[in-house]
């Protein structure tokens, strides 16, 4: 039983590494050495920051070998990173099709439809739930997918399934500050003022080391565990709402703040069931 859960878990993963390193049939040698010389230039770039030549070298790499999964999967990061809402998507829909169990590709999808950004006409919360739910079913281990799905659920007014979501996400992650901050944001409307007290406490503390962390060591956590670099936040605005709020708060009693704190989250909540305006 423990065996079949493992694969039933990583199914998606591994056949997503198999695709990654799996050269296309009947390319001669220098096809495959185009093929990685562009790939190599594509992640270079978009490693240094420049995701419009990321872009086209990866679109370079794809015109020799248009079944690469990893090439399709950066592409449409390149993209979302440039904005490109609709190429992003292409790139990831594509990625779905040859390989339904893409639990990164689905995962990328609910980013792309949470993303509440004024240029993204794709921004649908419908959407971004039935992605997010079949990343989660996917690779129940990454914890993104349930970490999404409290946010839509406290947007949608649903406080249950937010608790059950931000409890998996701390069941498998104790010292993600965002899932802290929500569960702690969760007892206040219910009432549990000295339980929000303690969350909103914890998450700043959390917030704060791992911000030192990233100081000390920024060139290492550049890559990082995430999907995609830091500048991706701009899709998650209740994410980078949660950041924003536990980086203003400096002193040394966060729980005199508490009550306010979640009030003015609770007015950004209301508003955010349109894409954000700049």
């Amino acid at each position: 039983m423990f065996v079949a859960a493992g694969v039933w878990k990583s199914a998606g993963l591994f056949t997503e590494t198999l695709a990654d390193k799996e050269p296309k049939k009947n390319q001669d040698a220098s096809a495959v050495l185009e093929f990685w010389d562009h790939y190599n230039r594509a992640s270079e770039s978009q490693n240094n920051g420049d995701y419009e030549q990321a872009a086209f070298q990866y679109e370079r790499a794809l015109q020799i070998n248009d079944e690469h999964a990893g090439s399709l999967y950066q592409l449409g990061n390149a993209r979302l990173l440039l904005r490109e809402f609709r190429e992003a998507e292409e790139s990831w829909l594509k990625l779905t099709q040859m390989n339904p169990r893409s639990a990164r590709a689905w995962l990328q999808l609910g980013t792309l439809y949470f993303c509440r950004d004024e240029q993204n006409k794709l921004f649908d919360l419908s959407s971004a739930k039935q992605s997010f739910r079949k990343a989660h079913d996917l690779n129940r281990e990454e914890t993104g997918p349930p970490l999404h799905l409290s946010k839509i659920a406290l947007l949608e007014g649903d406080l249950e399934e937010a608790e059950r979501y931000t409890d998996i996400v701390l069941g498998q992650n104790f010292m993600s500050y965002q899932a802290i901050f929500l569960k702690g944001y969760i007892e206040w409307l219910k009432g549990n003022r000295k339980r929000s007290n303690e969350k909103f406490v914890e998450a700043h503390e959390l917030f704060q080391n791992f911000n030192q962390t990233r100081l000390v060591g920024e060139g290492a956590t550049k890559a990082g565990s995430r999907p995609m670099l830091s500048e991706d936040m701009y899709c998650d605005f209740i994410g980078d709402r949660i950041e924003s709020i536990l980086e203003s708060i400096n002193e040394s009693n966060p729980e005199t703040r508490t009550g306010l704190v979640f009030q003015q989250f609770k007015e950004s909540l209301e508003g955010g069931s349109e894409p954000e305006k700049k």
